[in-house]
């Protein structure tokens, strides 16, 4: 049984259902990159829960960001000589998706450093 709230049965989940499962933001998410305003995904490597790496990285593909998403590759990113996740971006930058290593739900737990730097790198817009 884990305890970072992706273990079955989960009374926490069951309460959420309507705003994780019911309430599809994913419809927002171009209008939101239309404005203008830049947007940064990221997961945990190993996140088990319902809101996980694999489903991410499925609605993203489903988006294809200006046509070019699907076809952009992953890059390895690294801090300090050691990988810290994967890193695939936009070609204008507006839309970032970021897997942190050895990470599961709980990033800012498992990997703090890395999740610092990569959260402060897209901040000053040198999330490259």
């Amino acid at each position: 049984k884990s305890s970072d709230g992706t273990s079955a049965p989960n009374p926490v989940a069951n309460a959420l259902n309507y705003d994780i499962v019911l309430n599809n933001s994913a419809a927002i998410i171009p209008e939101v990159l239309a404005s203008g305003t830049r947007v940064l995904f990221y997961n945990g490597q190993f996140d088990g829960s319902v809101c996980n790496n694999f489903g991410n990285q499925q609605c993203l593909r489903q988006l294809n960001y200006k046509g070019e998403w699907n076809e952009l590759q992953r890059h390895a990113y690294f801090l300090d000589e050691l990988c810290i996740g994967y890193l695939k971006q936009s070609t204008d930058a507006q839309l970032s998706y970021f897997v942190v290593s050895d990470a599961g739900h709980l990033v800012p737990y498992n990997q703090p450093k890395s999740i610092l730097h990569v959260l402060r790198s897209w901040i000053q817009f040198d999330l490259i």
